[in-house]
């Protein structure tokens, strides 16, 4: 998992935003924004601990980022929360208007910025080898 995968779901949600917006994708846009934190959160693990944090559970993944830095745990804790209630349909609620997606679009830039920047802060520890 890479950052680029982060920023390639955000950039279709950008694009798809800044267009002529219809409302029945305003909760498409929700679900790339949404993705685009998980792809992150993704990268963030690979790069920190390959292969040591395999529990595919979003929220549980998200949340062990506080072990880092708590600040942008909770960040990405309340962004893939209010992306995940954007996202799901309900019969009762309209779907999320234009200026809400944007600031949910700048919510999860700065994330993504922040994860990729702890992720630099804290390479991967290096294996010893056997030799």
């Amino acid at each position: 998992m890479t950052f680029a995968e982060a920023h390639a779901a955000h950039d279709a949600a950008h694009r798809m935003l800044n267009s002529d917006l219809d409302p029945a994708h305003a909760r498409t846009v929700a679900r790339l924004l949404r993705h685009a934190v998980e792809r992150a959160v993704d990268a963030f693990w690979d790069a920190a601990r390959p292969g040591e944090v395999t529990d595919r559970r979003r929220a549980r993944r998200i949340r062990l980022l506080r072990a880092y830095d708590a600040d942008i745990a909770r960040h990405a804790y309340a962004t893939w929360c209010m992306l995940s209630d954007a996202a799901r349909p309900h019969l009762y609620e309209m779907a999320p208007a234009e200026h809400e997606l944007h600031a949910l679009q700048s919510h999860t830039s700065r994330l993504l910025a922040a994860l990729a920047d702890l992720a630099a802060a804290h390479p991967a520890p290096v294996q010893a080898s056997n030799a």
